[in-house]
């Protein structure tokens, strides 16, 4: 029987609030064999909402991605703005890896000749 006090009410403010309280409870609860406790019920419950949240605003963020590059886009990561290619190219501009030693970091930028007007990007 789970304890009241330890109910999804207060899990959740825990969550909200990032306290140490919910880090060490996700990490017991997380242990396979803790994890069908009472107590650890909403730690889990809440815990598998916001895995569900950020897979949810992974694929949004992932079908823009996909939809500006199908329309011959690339993303800025440093002016944090999508310019189409072409006109990066007639303006000879160069899309280069800002960490090109970076073995996890893909992210790049359009290096341009000095003086150059960069057209509008979206955001």
């Amino acid at each position: 029987m789970p304890a009241p006090e330890y109910g999804r009410e207060f899990w959740q403010g825990q969550h909200d609030q990032n306290t140490d309280a919910w880090g060490q409870a996700v990490k017991i609860c997380s242990e396979s064999i803790l994890a069908n406790y009472p107590n650890c019920l909403p730690v889990e419950k809440i815990v598998q909402a916001e895995a569900q949240k950020q897979a949810a605003h992974e694929r949004q963020k992932n079908a823009h991605f996909d939809e500006m590059t199908r329309r011959g886009y690339d993303f800025d990561a440093a002016r944090g703005l999508w310019f189409r290619e072409s006109e990066m190219i007639t303006r000879r501009c160069v899309y280069t890896r800002l960490s090109p030693s970076s073995l996890t970091d893909f992210s790049a930028t359009f290096k341009c000749p000095p003086g150059t007007r960069l057209p509008e990007g979206e955001k």
